[in-house]
């Protein structure tokens, strides 16, 4: 088993705390480039001496060729079993008084997180709260860790209502077929907002690895 740290926006920190974010989907890397090919997931310990342990690969193939006859893409997530820990945006305060119920001990230092919105925002030079990015956040400072149980890969655009809802959207419309319609809007809504700028956004429908996790039993809500 190994681990991994992972970054996470606000938002998606409070759907996984919440219970209502289960799957996660991240651009590949390296985008395969020949249309009309399919991706299939590959499970390999043997392609290389520095890939000891087990890896998650795909490989682009075609109608009548085998797998191993296409390019390699090393998912660098992990595979079924591997932990995820959680980056998300965080500050150690210097001055805690008046404010004990916002904070929480990780390996014996005071943390807040900015996802939890309490109010020590509102005064951050008193409180001496600076926010750290998440990309800056320490493993022992991270209070969630995910396992990994299961690995795929499609297009971004191959989302469905119930993997949207499984990503942490809310469900909202009058019946069946609007909560479906809405779910994948709002996915998409979300999706451009974080990948748009970088040249990934829904339209580009981009081949992406879709990660189902779980909470690891004993994590702090």
């Amino acid at each position: 088993m190994k681990e991994r740290g992972i970054l996470f926006n606000g938002e998606m920190v409070r759907a996984i705390l919440g219970g209502r974010k289960r799957r996660t989907r991240r651009v590949m890397k390296v985008q395969p480039s020949v249309e009309g090919q399919r991706l299939t997931t590959v499970v390999s310990t043997t392609f290389s001496k520095r890939d000891v342990g087990k890896h998650l690969w795909v490989t682009v193939v075609s109608k009548g060729r085998t797998a191993n006859e296409g390019p390699l893409f090393s998912n660098p997530y992990g595979v079924i079993g591997d932990r995820l820990w959680v980056r998300e945006t965080f500050a150690m305060p210097m001055t805690v008084l008046g404010a004990p119920n916002y904070l929480k001990m990780n390996d014996g230092v005071p943390i807040i997180y900015r996802a939890d919105g309490t109010t020590l925002t509102d005064q951050p030079d008193f409180y001496g709260v600076h926010w750290r990015p998440s990309i800056h956040m320490p493993r022992w400072a991270s209070r969630i860790t995910l396992e990994i149980t299961d690995v795929r890969v499609e297009r971004v655009q191959d989302i469905g209502a119930y993997d949207a809802l499984a990503e942490g959207i809310k469900p909202r419309g009058m019946d069946g077929v609007d909560i479906a319609t809405n779910l994948i809007d709002d996915f998409r809504e979300l999706w451009d907002s974080i990948n748009a700028k970088r040249g990934f956004g829904w339209d580009a429908n981009p081949w992406v690895w879709v990660i189902k996790f779980k909470r690891v039993d004993g994590e702090e809500a």
